[in-house]
């Protein structure tokens, strides 16, 4: 099992290793498969444990290609640094499973399958050793038997320091259910999208794709829903396919177009849906919301730090429209800033504490808030894994108290028999205590 000091999470522990085996074997090869949201957090690690990184896209391997002129391609002595995506591409795997590599690191590993897989066995058949890193509970890719690689798939309670010894970490976090009552209102308003849903899927064309964005923004905000009907209206009038008309903010594959017969009933019901929805005056999420915030921000000596993350930018604007006359301080966070924007708030969040109001999305791009008190998941992911990698943001070695994630979950009516989210939190909180 690989090994991480103090403070040390799985990235900086592998980072280690390779800055180890490159000091250690002069014109070593280490080839790292990451994410794209990674990569940059990847390279830094390595560049801050003392390893050369060599992060190469598109325009990189282009250069090389130019200057190698029939020469070495990938480096010696340097760690180099590809996301998964790019790697997978047949001319780009190609070349690097002609090289040999003394270390190959694949992240995220139980992603990878189909193209990602073959990148995998392609680099890593002769490669010197193979470490997969996985979240907690995901089974790796079977591209190797186990015998011949490094799973990195560790506990807290497994961790140790160089000496061998287990570290003292943080308690487990505490989950914290917010139940709210909707309104009759409110409750009309989703029997409406699930008829709005039905009608759409009658169609056998949009593949649960439309149904899964109009669910995901009922349950996130008003603000959310009413831009997602909107732009559904808009593009049914103008024939577009479906991706234009049900855009995921997170971004998703474009299905056939609408059947023009259920489009049309389609249209009608979300214009139902629009009347409806803007007739509503309380919502009672939002109102639960404030009334959390209030009780977190209310207290003495420790001063919390809050995480609120959202799926959707919209819901986030109409949270941050919440909290501005609440005289806490607050920053936003969201993938339309640039990285030097990002880093600014992050940074002023750091030194003020308060509030950080932040989409999901940008959460993968391996940020490291293990001095957030309390995380507010106000929109809860639908997917284990995007919930895995959510905790590994804030639960970390060298966190100091315990980590409190709060949810706001409906009391009653058709949005409570169905929410899911909350039972793979459970599910998740009962596995890292087995």
């Amino acid at each position: 099992m690989l090994r991480g000091g103090v403070g040390l999470g799985k990235t900086t522990a592998i980072a280690s290793a390779v800055a180890g085996l490159l000091r250690e074997r002069a014109g070593a090869r280490v080839l790292v498969l990451c994410p794209a949201a990674l990569r940059f957090q990847w390279a830094e690690m390595l560049r801050r444990e003392g390893a050369p990184a060599w992060l190469v896209d598109r325009y990189r391997f282009r250069e090389m290609l130019e200057s190698s002129a029939g020469g070495e391609l990938w480096k010696r002595g340097a760690a180099t640094v590809l996301t998964d995506d790019f790697a997978k591409q047949p001319d780009i795997r190609d070349s690097l499973a002609n090289v040999h590599w003394d270390l190959v690191v694949a992240d995220e590993a139980h992603r990878f399958s189909g193209a990602r897989a073959e990148l995998l066995k392609g680099v890593g058949d002769d490669a010197g050793r193979v470490v997969l890193a996985t979240l907690p509970g995901m089974a790796p890719p079977n591209a190797f038997s186990l015998e011949s690689v490094t799973v990195v798939d560790w506990r807290r309670d497994e961790l140790v320091d160089d000496k061998g010894k287990l570290l003292h970490v943080s308690p487990r976090p505490v989950l914290h259910e917010i139940r709210f009552v909707q309104s009759e209102a409110e409750h009309n308003l989703s029997h409406i999208i699930k008829a709005l849903c039905v009608a759409l899927e009658s169609g056998g064309l949009l593949q649960g794709f439309a149904s899964s964005v109009l669910i995901t923004s009922l349950h996130s905000s008003p603000a959310a829903l009413e831009r997602t009907l909107q732009r559904f209206v808009v593009g049914v009038e103008k024939n577009d396919e479906i991706n234009a008309l049900l855009p995921d903010e997170d971004g998703g594959e474009a299905p056939e177009p609408v059947d023009p017969h259920v489009a049309e009933k389609g249209r009608v019901i979300a214009g139902q849906a629009l009347q409806v929805l803007e007739a509503i005056q309380v919502d009672s999420k939002l109102g639960a919301f404030g009334t959390l915030i209030g009780d977190l921000t209310h207290v003495e000596a420790p001063a919390k730090r809050i995480c609120v993350l959202t799926d959707y930018l919209t819901t986030l604007y109409y949270l941050a429209a919440e909290v501005e006359g609440c005289d806490i301080p607050f920053e936003l966070i969201h993938g339309s800033m640039g990285r030097d924007a990002r880093q600014e708030s992050l940074r002023k969040f750091e030194n003020a504490g308060g509030i950080l109001l932040a989409t999901r999305a940008v959460m993968s791009e391996g940020l490291n808030l293990p001095d957030v008190t309390d995380l507010v998941l106000y929109d809860v992911p639908r997917n284990r894994s995007a919930l895995q990698q959510v905790f590994g943001r804030f639960d970390r070695l060298g966190r100091i108290g315990r980590l409190t994630i709060h949810v706001l979950v409906p009391e009653d009516g058709p949005d409570a028999t169905d929410f899911e989210p909350v039972r793979l939190l459970h599910e998740i909180d009962l596995e890292q205590q087995e």
